[in-house]
């Protein structure tokens, strides 16, 4: 019998490295997703030997990430979604720098935003329930590019609060990711203010961002011109109180307190959407009367 000298990484590396079927690609992926949880909450010391092995394998994930996204079967997102989960467990806690230098850096981030900027297919829309909708896999790989990116920018995208050790990495963030990832952003919202549907995991996500935008210089001088369209079309709809709070009010109590004042998606949606409004009208109340604005409050979900 021939026994492989090949280490795990290495062999992951030569089928990811191949025209080989998605199918292929995706038992090497869901192995690999496996190997790098196995690590995630393990101290920066004892993951060497994972580095190592993704120093090659890296660049060869986000090579297929691009190269799947033209496909919209669900095969083909399903591997870019176990792509990005890979990317989030390795990254979650600290940005290993020797892993990610500018040109892989960048590669991710662009890939991140094709992923922000196509549709999900009308026919594959149509043929689920709306209550469905936000478990199709199309819904969760926007889901985890967004968790990407709202992790990224919160630690990194604001250059004067990161530590000097990844200094550059934030200015390369700022000056060439955080724009036209906002305005990718902001065209899903335009989409959505249509009538297109998007999931409230992937709605709260973008909230977060455009949250962290207003506290950046450079996002918010995009930003600033068009966050009263955002409060008016996005952000007052969901501090609302709509026909559905109206009816589970009349239905359950019980239920409509948990979901308002409880820790759930809905809340902490609310929460972030009135957050944003109020940094950005702030800003804009400085912005056009050298004064700051006192008033204070917290978002009371009536209409």
């Amino acid at each position: 019998a021939v026994v492989s000298t090949q280490s795990t990484g290495e062999q992951l590396y030569v089928t990811l490295s191949t025209d080989a079927a998605a199918s292929a690609w995706l038992a090497s992926l869901l192995i690999l997703h496996q190997i790098v949880k196995k690590y995630e909450y393990k101290k920066l010391e004892d993951r060497d030997g994972l580095h190592e092995d993704m120093t090659s394998v890296l660049p060869v994930l986000f090579e297929r990430l691009s190269q799947l996204h033209t496909d919209d079967s669900e095969l083909s997102v399903t591997c870019q979604k176990t792509i990005l989960k890979i990317v989030y467990r390795l990254i979650q806690f600290r940005m290993p720098l020797q892993l990610f230098p500018p040109e892989v850096f960048g590669k991710m981030v662009v890939c991140l935003q094709q992923v922000m900027s196509r549709p999900v297919p009308l026919e594959v829309e149509e043929q689920e329930s709306k209550e469905d909708l936000p478990n199709i896999i199309w819904w969760k790989l926007k889901k985890w590019a967004m968790h990407l990116l709202t992790k990224i920018f919160e630690r990194y995208g604001n250059t004067n609060t990161i530590s000097k050790e990844y200094k550059k990495l934030g200015q390369f963030f700022s000056s060439q990711c955080g724009v036209p990832i906002l305005n990718t952003l902001l065209l899903a919202l335009v989409e959505t203010n249509k009538g297109r549907y998007m999931s409230p995991r992937v709605l709260q996500k973008i909230i977060v961002y455009l949250k962290l935008s207003v506290s950046v210089s450079i996002t918010w001088k995009v930003l600033k011109d068009s966050i009263l369209e955002v409060i008016q079309q996005v952000v007052f709809p969901l501090l609302c109180h709509s026909d559905e709070d109206e009816e589970l009010w009349n239905e359950d109590p019980y239920e409509y307190i948990r979901m308002k004042f409880g820790i759930e998606l809905y809340n902490v949606q609310k929460w972030g959407a009135w957050m944003a409004a109020n940094r950005g009208t702030r800003l804009l109340f400085i912005e056009h009367t050298g004064r700051p604005l006192s008033l204070s409050l917290g978002p009371t979900f009536k209409s």
